[in-house]
């Protein structure tokens, strides 16, 4: 009679020479978002992340919009909307890859703050109106992108019509 292995075998494991810390719910975010990257790959983790970041500004536009939103919250949300569109920075936009890198560190920590600060009841009332929004905002990309690629054909046909005539 074959006796089956995995019942028959006793796993006893060696005591740990140190004691196991448990770790941060930050170690286990960016362990969780590393898993997601390998798995899923980097074009739908970037889909994913950008995503997000629509949602939550525009979560922030309607948080900024109401009445019930603290003063300092609002003052941040400025702050940060002035910090990426104004070219003084801690590192000018100039620098291509650095100056775009301490904006995508500084704007959405000001934004995490303000998320941490905005009453229960604005966060959820913003996130219901973002999601009615979301779904416009999708349809209105698409068309534009649509208008822009028809008034990309329609001047490259117009430059090759001009160089014929040139030409030929």
């Amino acid at each position: 009679m074959q006796s089956n292995y995995k019942k028959d075998k006793i796993h006893s494991y060696p005591a740990s020479p140190r004691p196991r810390i448990p770790a941060s719910p930050a170690v286990i975010l960016c362990f969780k978002k590393a898993s997601e990257f390998v798995q899923y790959g980097i074009m739908n983790f970037i889909k994913k992340f950008l995503s997000n970041a629509k949602t939550g500004l525009i979560v922030l536009f309607y948080a900024f919009k109401d009445k019930r939103t603290p003063i300092f919250s609002k003052i941040v949300i400025l702050i940060a909307a002035a910090y990426i569109v104004l070219p003084v920075d801690l590192m000018p936009d100039v620098f291509f890859p650095v100056g775009f890198l301490d904006d995508l560190a500084v704007a959405p920590s000001l934004f995490y703050l303000v998320y941490k600060k905005l009453p229960a009841e604005v966060l959820t009332e913003a996130r219901e109106k973002s999601y009615k929004t979301n779904k416009i905002i999708n349809i209105s990309i698409i068309v534009l992108l649509c208008v822009a690629a028809v008034m990309a054909a329609v001047i490259l046909l117009g430059l090759f019509y001009l160089l014929y005539k040139l030409f030929f």
